[in-house]
């Protein structure tokens, strides 16, 4: 697998959050797009966190049972109180209160993904390009820096590319 695309949307300090760095959205074999992945500084190191989304439990009234996240007091459809239930926790014992949608399965992949997006990101900022930054990747490792075009597809949609 081969990530063919990255853009970025790198974050200034003013933001308000110093360790996130970038939004990042990859392509993969020109085939599949992921979005919501963050690029964060923390330390000493970069790291790429993944897609997630909160960890939820069902109200307790019967005829409601809207899906609530642990945190909730109240449910967020009737009102009702939550109980306090065990929060899940993962194989280190920590609090589990996001569940990664996407993620890599080997350790090999998820280096590749997070020098390619490191890289990108470097590309990106050393050229101070404003805004989303959309950075193609060939198969030798090459990167060069795109610009947003309107395309259209074989079903005549619009797309955005390079």
């Amino acid at each position: 697998m081969h990530i063919t695309e990255v853009r970025l949307k790198p974050m200034s300090p003013r933001s308000g959050d110093y360790r996130l760095l970038a939004f990042v959205s990859i392509t993969l074999d020109d085939s599949l797009i992921i979005q919501n992945l963050k690029l964060i500084h923390c330390g000493e190191r970069r790291f790429v966190s993944m897609p997630s989304r909160d960890v939820t439990d069902r109200c307790p009234r019967a005829d409601c049972g809207w899906k609530n996240s642990f945190r909730a007091a109240f449910c967020g459809h009737c009102g009702s109180p939550l109980e306090r239930t065990i929060l899940p926790r993962d194989h280190h014992g920590r609090t589990q209160l996001y569940r990664e949608v996407v993620f890599p399965i080997t350790t090999a992949f998820r280096k590749y993904l997070e020098q390619t997006i490191e890289t990108a990101y470097l590309l990106a900022t050393s050229e101070h390009h404003p805004g989303v930054v959309v950075i193609r990747v060939e198969e030798n490792g090459t990167m060069r820096i795109g610009e947003f075009k309107t395309l259209e597809d074989d079903r005549g949609a619009q797309v955005w590319g390079l």
